[in-house]
Order: structure tokens, then sequence, then C-alpha cells
């Protein structure tokens, strides 16, 4: 289950010593507050919404709205809610997002200068992952290589979905018969995306 809502936070505070109450009439009695909201995803801080804030009357307890205010403390609410600054850690929550989406593309870019390493100097027990048609996947393995072929042995199952393509990478599942294929007809495969992966 996902936790999500949003929070305020107290940035700012300001008691001016002129103005009154507009529920007890009373002179100078009106803190003004102001809070910034945050979205948070389980209680991690996504980014703010925006800022709100609150008059409090310390003589009659009543809390209002700043346009419920009189004018003077309308316009201190104003000064007051422009010189407030929120905390960056109410934008943690998209800093991991980007941090995480730029680990990953780096990752990605990674995975993909070691796999034309492994493409262009295979050697034997490397796993391919490859896709059969559509909605089918499954394996084979390199068991000797030459000048311009590999000589493998498929994968005896498959599975729909590449992501389960792990659960049947096992040694036993890699039987007779053996056979070349050209490596130049594995790199077009590559190419095509039919190589969805190589271990080694």
């Amino acid at each position: 289950m996902i936790i999500y809502g949003s929070k305020a936070v107290h940035l700012n505070s300001s008691k001016p010593a002129t103005g009154n109450c507009p529920n007890c009439d009373a002179t100078g009695s009106i803190t003004l507050n102001v809070y910034r909201r945050h979205s948070h995803v389980f209680w991690i801080p996504l980014f703010p919404m925006g800022k709100l804030g609150r008059g409090h009357c310390e003589n009659c307890n009543t809390e209002f709205k700043p346009k419920k205010l009189g004018e003077s403390h309308k316009q201190a609410y104003t000064r007051l809610k422009s010189d407030s600054r929120g905390p960056l850690w109410q934008w943690a929550g998209l800093a991991i997002f980007v941090a995480f989406v730029i680990a990953a593309v780096f990752a990605s870019q990674a995975n993909d200068k070691r796999e034309l390493e492994y493409l262009a100097s295979p050697q034997v027990g490397d796993i391919y992952e490859y896709k059969v048609g559509y909605g089918s996947y499954t394996t084979f393995k390199v068991v000797e290589v030459t000048a311009d072929s590999l000589f493998i042995m498929d994968n005896l199952y498959e599975v729909n979905k590449s992501s389960g393509i792990y659960k049947i990478d096992k040694e036993e599942n890699y039987t007779e018969p053996v056979y070349g294929v050209g490596r130049q007809d594995i790199t077009d495969m590559h190419t095509a995306g039919d190589v969805l992966g190589i271990n080694r």
C-alpha cells in the first residue's frame, strides 16, 4: 500500500504591534505564521506545494486565514510570506528520483559497453539471453569459439517474459546437440534487439 499525502512545515512567524483581532478587537495580539506544504510518499518529502499562512490571536485563541485579517495584518503577512524560505529537505524525494534516473542511465550505458566488449570477444561459458519470438525468451551457452563462429548449446526451456529468463538459466538445462552460428549472425541479432543480454 502506497502512503501518499501532504504535510505543512512551519517557516516563520511575526507578531505585528499594530492591527486588531477581527474577533475580539485586541490590538497587537495576532501572531502571523507561514507554512510550506510538501507532498510525501511513505513520509519521504517529494517536492514543495506552495505556502500557506494563519493568524492566531493570543487573546481569544482564534485562528484566521490571511484573507479574514485586517488590512494591516494582510500586508504584514504578504511581506512575511515573501521573506520566508522553505528548507531544502522538502525537495529530497525529487532529488533522490533524479539521482536514481542518472544512476540508471550510467548503469545502462556501462552495461551496453560491457555487452559490446563481450560480443567482440566471446568466451566459452558466455550465456546469451535472446528472444525466440513474440512472447518467448530463452538462452544459449557458448561451448567453443572460432574466428568466425560460436558453437553453442540451446537451453531446453523457454519463458514468456524476459524478466523470468534467470529462472531457466541452469547448467542442467543446456544439453546436446552443439551447433555452430556465425559470429556476424549473432552481431546482427544483437543489433536487431533480439539478444537481450550477455552474461559472463
